[in-house]
């Protein structure tokens, strides 16, 4: 029940020249670090705008989680994670996007958009800052 919303950092030459002098798995370990790191406004924010229903536990299924990476990319996704809660947050997914009977609410996207630039911009200089520490 992931937001499917995507943004990619490349292009950077810095950051391309530095990481060809770690190691791959550090490297990788690295940058999902600071990701992570990035992406926890974002999570807060999902969690102020969902909404409070009777139970008050879509906020909580609110997790930033790794997702399957492919072909060098990584990737961290900012969803609802039912796996630790009861079924009761099944419909998370329909209170964000909707469905036939209901305008959807849009929670995860409006926390994505408000905070996506600074996102990106803490991932740059934080990606930056740990490749200049694991050297």
């Amino acid at each position: 029940m992931a937001a499917k919303v995507k943004f990619f950092v490349t292009g950077i030459k810095e950051i391309d020249r530095k990481l060809k002098d770690l190691e791959p798995k550090l490297a990788k370990k690295v940058i999902r670090r600071e990701i992570r790191k990035s992406l926890k406004p974002i999570e807060a924010e999902a969690r102020v705008l969902a909404p409070v229903g009777l139970t008050g536990r879509l906020s909580k299924a609110i997790r930033i989680k790794a997702g399957r990476s492919r072909r060098g990319q990584i990737k961290l996704i900012v969803s609802i994670d039912r796996k630790d809660l009861p079924a009761e947050v099944f419909y998370g997914g329909f209170v964000n996007w909707g469905t036939k009977y209901m305008e959807p609410r849009l929670f995860l996207t409006r926390a994505y958009e408000h905070g996506k630039e600074q996102a990106k911009n803490d991932i740059i200089a934080g990606v930056l800052k740990g490749i200049d520490e694991a050297l």
